[in-house]
């Protein structure tokens, strides 16, 4: 491949020294072969899928190690109070049926606490909840900023694992089944991981 006077001319105004030579530098490169996922089938045994085109499915497969969700909490900190059961029910249903076909383990079902119009990082509401002991608080909150403060309460100052859900964001994924079922699945593997799991193996020869 060579270059013509325009494309010297072009180089030069860049800086690029040394280009009165129309010949292209040859260059070698090397091919990265597509790595190996590593799950776990329906009977807990290791399966690989081939990464194609830069992207796989899971098929039938679970999670290469899942941890039980077992005590845990949803907490509604938004003030929009008149959609609080029904998001929280959607949420709550959402994340037990994803969460046992990605995970192939039972799920008990969330305490649920409609705390709109009350402040969740309170002292005497942070007590109550660690006295619970739950693994995981999702909290459905109306803005970015309050991710800041609950994370710093909840998880800095109490130890208490939270997923932040933004209300708005979530409402929008419910008027399509193919959405929602995209964002809980996303969803779930983010829980799984701050619960202590793994949700897959990556194994290629050039990792070694």
């Amino acid at each position: 491949m060579e270059t013509n006077q325009q494309d010297i001319t072009l180089l030069k105004e860049f800086g690029v020294k040394n280009c009165s030579d129309t010949k292209m530098i040859e260059v070698d490169i090397r091919l990265f072969l597509s790595p190996n996922i590593i799950y776990r089938s329906q009977n807990k045994q290791e399966t690989s899928i081939t990464v194609k085109d830069a992207s796989w499915a899971m098929r039938d497969n679970i999670l290469y190690d899942s941890k039980e969700l077992t005590n845990w909490l949803i907490v509604w900190s938004t003030d929009r109070s008149d959609q609080a059961d029904n998001i929280m029910r959607i949420l709550s249903k959402g994340i037990i049926d994803t969460f046992k076909l990605k995970s192939g383990l039972d799920v008990s079902k969330p305490t649920c606490l409609n705390e709109s119009g009350n402040s969740i990082v309170q002292t005497n509401f942070l007590d109550a909840i660690k006295q619970k002991c739950p693994n995981l608080v999702v909290c459905i909150i109306n803005k970015n900023e309050e991710r800041e403060k609950i994370k710093y309460f909840f998880e800095k100052k109490y130890g208490l694992m939270t997923q932040c859900i933004k209300l708005d964001k979530f409402v929008a994924q419910t008027g399509e089944d193919r959405k929602l079922k995209m964002y809980l699945s996303n969803l779930v593997l983010k829980l799984n991981v701050k619960l202590g799991g793994k949700n897959n193996l990556v194994k290629s020869d050039f990792l070694k």
